[in-house]
């Protein structure tokens, strides 16, 4: 099991991204869920990152991230599809 911290400059570009590696599709509703043939995948789409200034809730990222977690190999193509970023030190989340 692998996780994936992600990051894009919007909602659609991650969307994009997933699709194109194969590691999502879009069900019925045209929400994107996780589905690979190669094994179990999970999706945490977080959005822009806020943070606590001087007591209040602002943002302190404009990017969108989300977390992907792999059970099972992704292949070169897959991978290089996916814009992953270095694991933060403290990230917002993670999966339990």
């Amino acid at each position: 099991m692998i996780d994936y911290f992600l990051r894009t400059s919007t909602k659609s570009n991650m969307e994009s991204c997933l699709l194109a590696a194969g590691v999502a599709t879009r069900n019925a509703s045209g929400d994107i869920i996780g589905q690979w043939d190669g094994g179990r995948v999970d999706i945490d789409f977080i959005g822009k990152i806020y943070g606590i200034v001087n007591e209040e809730s602002v943002v302190i990222d404009e990017r969108y991230h989300a977390n992907l977690r792999v059970c099972g190999d992704l292949t070169q193509d897959q991978l290089d599809e996916l814009p992953i970023i270095p694991a933060p030190t403290t990230p917002m989340r993670v999966f339990a």
